[in-house]
């Protein structure tokens, strides 16, 4: 199983639990026993924790963000103080 098709399958037994709970009927704990029980599946944790390792750790992008946006304003600073020298 790829982790795409986890994902996919993982969706779509939330719809159904939402769904059939919406309706107040009693099939909504069959799918929600089927998710839990997929969860559970040593399989679907590994193939879900090795696409994990390629993952960006969303804290160290945000400060290379910060650090570019620092870079782009000196930049930006030099270019204006440049414009004014040559008035």
């Amino acid at each position: 199983m790829t982790h795409g098709t986890a994902q996919h399958l993982i969706a779509l037994y939330n719809k159904a639990v939402e769904y059939y709970s919406a309706l107040d009927d009693e099939r909504h704990l069959q799918y929600l026993m089927k998710l839990q029980n997929m969860l559970r599946d040593e399989t679907l944790q590994q193939v879900m924790e090795v696409s994990d390792v390629g993952t960006v750790d969303p804290q160290s992008n945000s400060s290379q963000t910060h650090s570019r946006q620092s870079s782009l304003s000196e930049e930006e600073g030099k270019v204006s103080h440049n414009a004014k020298a040559i008035i």
